[in-house]
């Protein structure tokens, strides 16, 4: 049993290690390349009004979905209203939250809710020159993912 154990992560570790050299080369060129990292990426990229959609499961609750307007002050704080289904029980609100962002376009949130009291926290990297964000939660028990997409591009 030792053995198969010990051949299925070698198997699993291979794999890894030829995706991982798959996807480092995949955008390669002739010639030196730029690297995406350091790209000066402020608070202000983001700035504006946003339609965003995530779904996902929140653990020993069900299946979870929502799409609604956040709005992005360019300062560390946004808003948004939503309706969300809940294992099919819709729910409409809003909340508020904090950002930060990396020079590398990573970053961190950290949204309120008022109706729980609680609060969610997540990581996001900015795409499209700030036009959209990718993003997932950061918290135990809640599994999702999700983007957002700039209202006005370019703006």
């Amino acid at each position: 049993m030792q053995k198969e154990t010990r051949r299925s992560f070698l198997k699993i570790t291979g794999a890894i290690a030829a995706t991982a050299a798959v996807a480092a080369t995949a955008g390669a060129k002739d010639g030196p390349s730029e690297s995406p990292r350091g790209k000066g990426f402020t608070l202000a990229t983001i700035e504006g009004d946003h339609g965003y959609s995530y779904n996902g499961t929140v653990i020993g609750v069900g299946p979870i979905a929502t799409a609604g307007l956040i709005s992005i002050d360019g300062e560390g704080n946004l808003s948004a209203t939503y309706v969300v289904s809940i294992s099919g029980v819709i729910v409409r609100g809003s909340f508020t939250g904090t950002y930060s962002v990396n020079p590398d376009g990573t970053g961190l949130t950290q949204l309120v809710l008022p109706r729980t009291g609680g609060k969610i926290n997540g990581s996001f990297v900015i795409v499209n020159n700030g036009d959209e964000i990718l993003f997932t939660g950061n918290d135990p028990g809640i599994a999702i993912t999700g983007f957002t997409k700039r209202v006005a591009p370019g703006k």
